[in-house]
């Protein structure tokens, strides 16, 4: 079994917005998903020593019921108890359909929750074990961990998002490249969403300039700001990261094995 030192990983997250329609409660976007395993395959197909960590945000299946009891803000009356069933629910539902799809199509993938990883108090990370998941990668699984509502030892419970996964995967694994799949063509200069008046940063380091302007009606993960410093963290790490739309065929298959994508390049 080799090391993973000596491994080629590639350090994914596949946004809510990829894979769920974020609009409409518990919609999986079957298709999309697939056509993502299978760019996924062909990077992982040309080269024995390359990996893959996959994390997946909630999207509809997370942000919706997590936003209307509030659980990213801890435990404060009996009624949340039932929303924190319900999303911890939901988001295995997701991660057993993720999980399936790629098994479907051929990636031996095995789900890894969150808390078999991590230990929260007051909403962060208080200790990691990283050596399952290290172990899973050198025997060539491929782990499929995801924010998640999680137990807090200060709040009973809060929110870890994949963002903040994807940070700390990155410090332990030091991959050899990290993609972040949206449903936009990368980082922009303001929302793309919002206005026409708008244009995609090529390159982003953390001393540019970047509206945190966002559509946060269902986002309980901290919102525009909160992804750009996991995009840094992550980057510091990471022989290359980059943002690219999840939507779009081929683009993360391309940035996965270093070709000219549209795309933000994290500098």
């Amino acid at each position: 079994m080799k090391s993973t030192a000596d491994l080629r990983i590639a350090l994914v997250k596949l946004g809510g917005s990829v894979v769920t329609d974020k609009t409409s409660l518990r919609s999986f976007s079957r298709t999309h998903t697939a056509r993502l395993v299978s760019e996924l395959r062909r990077f992982l197909e040309g080269d024995d020593r390359r990996r893959a960590v996959i994390v997946h945000g909630g999207g509809s299946f997370g942000h919706i019921v997590a936003r209307r009891y509030r659980i990213a803000e801890g435990f404060r009356d009996q009624r949340q108890l039932r929303g924190f069933s319900v999303v911890r629910r939901d988001m295995r539902m997701l991660n057993a359909m993720i999980v399936e799809t790629m098994m479907s199509g051929k990636l031996p993938a095995i789900s890894m929750p969150p808390e078999s990883i991590f230990r929260i108090d007051m909403g962060r990370i208080v200790h990691t074990d990283a050596e399952p998941l290290r172990y899973a990668v050198s025997a060539g699984l491929i782990p499929v961990s995801f924010g998640d509502a999680v137990m807090d030892a200060g709040r009973t419970f809060s929110i870890l998002s994949g963002d903040t996964i994807m940070e700390f995967l990155s410090r332990e694994l030091k991959p050899e490249v990290t993609v972040f799949c949206t449903d936009v063509d990368g980082v922009f200069t303001s929302n793309p969403k919002h206005g026409s008046n708008v244009e995609l940063i090529d390159e982003l380091s953390s001393s540019e300039s970047v509206s945190t302007d966002n559509d946060s009606r269902f986002d309980v993960t901290g919102g525009m700001s909160r992804k750009l410093e996991a995009l840094f963290v992550s980057s510091s790490f990471s022989g290359r990261t980059v943002v690219v739309n999840g939507l779009r065929p081929g683009r993360l298959r391309d940035a996965l094995l270093g070709k000219k994508v549209i795309c933000t390049r994290i500098v």
